[in-house]
């Protein structure tokens, strides 16, 4: 395969292999390390980090446990910035990783205090992360048992709310 541009890991990243082609031909279809040694050929270490880490959250929500410490361990020893800190605890508490998912967390709450973003939105997405993976469901549930509305009454509640913004005449 001849040289890469640089920001082709982009492109890269996007697409996304089925199991099929995982089946057919293996790891070289991955596209998160692919993308991340294309991003260290262009000398852009902390973008390979990302692609590293978010390869790592893709593991993580398919099972694959191994690959995603493996994939956040390179991520972190290649460039241990802010985001590629956040994404990794991320990839970690989803992979069921609670005490090195926390560990990062406390050190990011530490560095970053006063970083609103990460306050209101990621540090809440990282522990309830790691509180989901330690909830075991005792039993499959029904969808008639999920604490969610059914359809029609969104449909009902939709109506209302889209008939009381209709102006009368």
């Amino acid at each position: 395969m001849g040289a890469r541009r640089p920001g082709e890991e982009d492109q890269m990243l996007n697409t996304t292999p089925t199991p099929s082609l995982l089946r057919t031909h293996g790891e070289s279809t991955r596209p998160g390390p692919q993308a991340a040694d294309s991003a260290v050929r262009a000398d852009a270490k902390e973008t390979a980090a990302q692609w590293l880490a978010f390869q790592a959250i893709r593991e993580s929500g398919s099972g694959q446990r191994g690959p995603a410490r493996q994939a956040v361990a390179r991520a972190l020893a290649l460039a241990p910035g802010r985001d590629v800190r956040v994404l990794s605890a991320l990839a970690l508490a989803r992979a069921g990783e609670s005490t090195q998912s926390k560990a990062i967390l406390e050190a990011l709450k530490k560095s970053e205090p006063s970083n609103t973003f990460l306050k209101v939105y990621w540090f809440p997405v990282i522990e309830a992360s790691m509180r989901s993976r330690n909830v075991r469901p005792t039993a499959p549930s029904s969808p008639s048992s999920l604490p969610c509305p059914t359809n029609s009454a969104i449909l009902l509640r939709n109506r209302r709310h889209i008939a009381s913004r209709i102006p009368s005449d």
